[in-house]
């Protein structure tokens, strides 16, 4: 997450305060002390502009249930 976030040059403030999120949120996942719900997920490609590309390369295959 945190190179995506980074490339965007996106804060972790900035990206929790687009995606709707409570502060600390993106820190916790980017030190995988939590992992993303699958809202949270879709909230945080949509703030970034993911492709479905880098959803499934950030998320996973099944994240968003493309496949």
């Amino acid at each position: 997450l945190k190179q995506f976030r980074s490339s965007r040059k996106i804060t972790q403030m900035d990206l929790e305060l687009v995606a709707g999120l409570a502060m600390g949120t993106i820190s916790r996942i980017e030190n995988k002390r939590i992992s993303p719900t699958k809202e949270t997920m879709f909230r945080i490609a949509h703030a970034l502009k993911l492709s479905r590309n880098e959803i499934i390369q950030l998320f996973g295959l099944d994240a968003y249930g493309f496949i």
